[in-house]
């Protein structure tokens, strides 16, 4: 049985997009007839709680763009003291030291290595061109393109896109709504993701009750000011990963208002190639989804038929949209039942898997 060192720099487990991908991924490697051994960055809480079936490996770590350098070394050192078949990770500088320890190795990019003034684009081209990296998975079509466009991806035959997934996950249906229409949102509060435009829809529908849960944990107290003025919208603060789908269950519909502008940080525009764990979380909930018509977004999603999709800068589609929803309840169960089957068919993290393992 090969073994797959799937490695992350970040913390395990985080509230972070990364923390909870990476564990879905490693533990549907180990599905697949691989043994996976898991190293990342540890911090206080305990794996028990984040259901990792595996073999981990997590080391204290400061942070800094040179530690990560020095951390990424350790811990491909390590995986090549512990005779590792093959390296998975979305680190650069992970797969830089895998390949230079002459180890197979997979990398996920989930953002483009560009800018020819950062040694971050030398390094890929240097990658790009050995055999040890046996293959490139990109999130979106569209980050495949960018990379086409800056002549960096070449070896169509190693190359793959997946989008990001979630679990398929099988619910009686009706268990969770409430009686209330409502509409739900969970994710980051970071600049992009749209609550401006949930704190406009909140006013055009007084009879609407908006659920608003996620950002950070330790900032509640200034998401509460931010929303008091708000009748009917409800901020229930921080839920964590094994909450959240029940959570998003229990609203009639679900919102996604990314801008044109949507960022991890307050430098990277992620808008034009990001793959949004929140949309696949939303999809495998079967709830209506009303979402931004981002060109990224569409790869997935389609007006009418597994979403309803709005113009980010007009007020007026999002109200157009949820009308919509409200006059048609056989649109809402035939937009919901097809974001359901495209996860369970598409997008789910075990296909997903299988993929990548495909023709290692």
């Amino acid at each position: 049985m090969r073994s797959i060192f799937f490695i992350t720099t970040s913390e395990i487990p985080s509230s972070k997009a990364n923390s909870i991908q990476s564990i879905a991924m490693a533990n549907n490697f180990s599905k697949n007839g691989y043994k996976i051994f898991f190293l990342s960055r540890k911090n206080k809480s305990l794996l028990n709680d984040l259901n990792l079936n595996i073999k981990t490996y997590r080391f204290y770590s400061l942070s800094g763009k040179f530690i990560d350098f020095i951390f990424s070394f350790f811990l491909v050192f390590f995986s090549k003291l512990k005779k590792a078949d093959l390296v998975f990770s979305r680190n650069l500088y992970v797969i830089f030291f895998s390949v230079i320890f002459n180890i197979d190795s997979v990398i996920e990019l989930h953002r483009p290595y560009s800018d020819k003034n950062k040694i971050s684009f030398y390094m890929l081209k240097f990658l790009f061109k050995k055999k040890k990296l046996i293959k490139i998975i990109y999130i979106s079509n569209a980050l495949k393109k960018i990379y086409c466009d800056i002549g960096l991806s070449q070896n169509q035959n190693k190359e793959i896109v997946l989008h990001d997934g979630a679990n398929y996950s099988v619910f009686l249906k009706n268990n969770f709504i409430s009686k209330k229409t409502s509409i739900g949102y969970a994710g980051s509060f970071q600049e992009g993701r749209g609550l401006d435009i949930i704190n406009k829809l909140s006013f055009y529908f007084p009879n609407i009750q908006f659920n608003i849960a996620g950002g950070l944990a330790e900032e509640e107290s200034k998401y509460k000011k931010f929303f008091k003025n708000n009748r009917n919208i409800n901020y229930v603060g921080y839920i964590n990963n094994r909450e959240i789908q029940s959570f998003l269950m229990s609203n009639t519909y679900l919102i996604a208002p990314y801008k044109n502008k949507v960022f991890v940080d307050k430098i990277n525009d992620t808008s034009q190639y990001m793959s949004p764990l929140k949309i696949f979380e939303y999809m495998n909930s079967e709830r209506p989804i009303i979402t931004s018509n981002l060109p990224v977004l569409k790869e997935v999603l389609r007006d009418g038929i597994n979403s309803i999709l709005c113009d980010p800068d007009k007020i007026y589609t999002w109200i157009n949209g949820i009308k919509r929803l409200q006059s048609n309840k056989i649109l809402c169960s035939y937009i919901s039942i097809n974001a359901k089957r495209d996860l369970k068919y598409k997008y789910n993290y075990n296909l997903r898997a299988k993929s990548i393992l495909a023709n290692l």
